[in-house]
């Protein structure tokens, strides 16, 4: 299905440098429809995703071992590009990859990302009063 044409924009944006500016009070309200004016479009999604018992996970989602390596590159002060979101990062995931992901997950946030951010502003703090 083709689709996320709003994050390729976003993405090839970014990627000239522009600075693309999300508004939090912005909302959205979309039907649940499952026949829609666009072809692969929202309603497509919404029917192909309760038609199949386990469906494509949407292709903004990244694998656990791409977001280790995305921090660990934040955290060593390597420029990392984010991914295009508006295509699948490595294989394509199905809900049942979350799932089973999701262990993977809380392990890199729990050991990882939180004890990092702890250090990075522990020692943020320790400077500033320096």
């Amino acid at each position: 299905m083709d689709h996320s044409e709003d994050r390729a924009l976003v993405y090839r944006a970014e990627l000239h440098d522009l600075i693309v500016h999300y508004c939090p009070t912005m909302q959205a309200r979309v039907s649940a429809r499952l026949r829609g004016r666009a072809m692969g479009g929202m309603a497509a999604c919404l029917r192909h995703r309760m038609q199949q018992d386990d469906p494509l996970a949407d292709q903004a989602m990244l694998p656990v071992d791409l977001l280790h390596d995305l921090w660990s590159d934040a955290m060593a002060g390597r420029a990392t590009r984010y991914p295009d979101r508006s295509v699948a990062q490595g294989r394509v995931l199905r809900a049942s990859d979350l799932e089973k992901g999701l262990a993977g997950l809380t392990q890199l946030y729990v050991g990882t990302v939180r004890p990092d951010l702890y250090h990075h502003v522990g020692h943020g703090a320790a400077m500033a009063a320096q």
